[in-house]
Formats: structure tokens, C-alpha cells, sequence
């Protein structure tokens, strides 16, 4: 079952929400992730929205996950997201993040993992 009382509830509620609002998830699409770090991006924005911004239950209080562990005093709005570039070399990331970041996560599947290289940026 699927319903509140399931040990797994949270869980359920994630898959669920994942497979709703991104189309790579969904069965049977033209739109699946190519790449294992393409698919971990999108993802991590899917976190970012869930902790963030979208409330802990529609009904009631407007509380988020984020809120709950006092890592922010009120719910998110993207603009606040979005409003202050984080620079790579400024702030510290985990090895493996660092690495999803940076587009160097290789995809097994595909054999070859060619990267794109900026060839005319400064």
C-alpha cells in the first residue's frame, strides 16, 4: 500500500514526485536522461525544490523540510534560489559532487563518454 501508514511513505512520495514533474523519469519516453550526470542534475533541482520551496504537506502549514531542520525561517521562492551565483572555486564540494558538477560523471552504457570542451571561452 501506498498510503501514509507504509514504513515507506517518504520514499514513495519522492518516486512519485520525481516521475510526475520530470519527464526523464516517466515510462516509456523519448526523454530519458542520456547520461547518468545529466540525470543527477536535473535531480539535485528536484531536491533543491523539495527541501526548499514546496511545503512539507499541501494542507497544512506552510512548512518545509528544510524549515523542520532550521536550515531556513520560511519557504524558499525561486528568485532567491537563483539570486546569487556560486562560484565552483569559492565554495567547497564533496569529491563526488564536485565531479557531477563539472560534467565528468561517466555514463558505463555508452562505452565512450566524450566531454565538451570549451574551445572559444575566455
Amino acid at each position: 500500500r501506498r498510503d501514509a501508514d507504509n514504513d515507506l511513505f517518504e520514499v514513495n512520495l519522492l518516486d512519485l514526485l520525481i516521475r510526475h514533474s520530470s519527464a526523464n523519469h516517466r515510462r516509456e519516453t523519448i526523454a530519458w536522461s542520456k547520461r547518468r550526470n545529466a540525470s543527477a542534475l536535473r535531480l539535485w533541482i528536484l531536491v533543491v525544490w523539495r527541501n526548499c520551496v514546496k511545503r512539507r504537506h499541501e494542507k497544512g502549514p506552510p512548512v518545509s523540510p528544510a524549515m523542520l531542520k532550521e536550515l531556513t525561517d520560511r519557504l524558499l521562492r525561486v528568485p532567491e534560489i537563483l539570486a546569487e551565483r556560486l562560484f565552483r572555486g569559492r565554495v567547497e564540494l564533496p569529491a563526488s559532487w564536485a565531479a557531477t558538477y563539472a560534467g565528468e560523471d561517466e555514463t558505463p552504457a555508452l562505452g565512450t563518454n566524450r566531454r565538451h570542451t570549451l574551445t572559444f571561452a575566455a
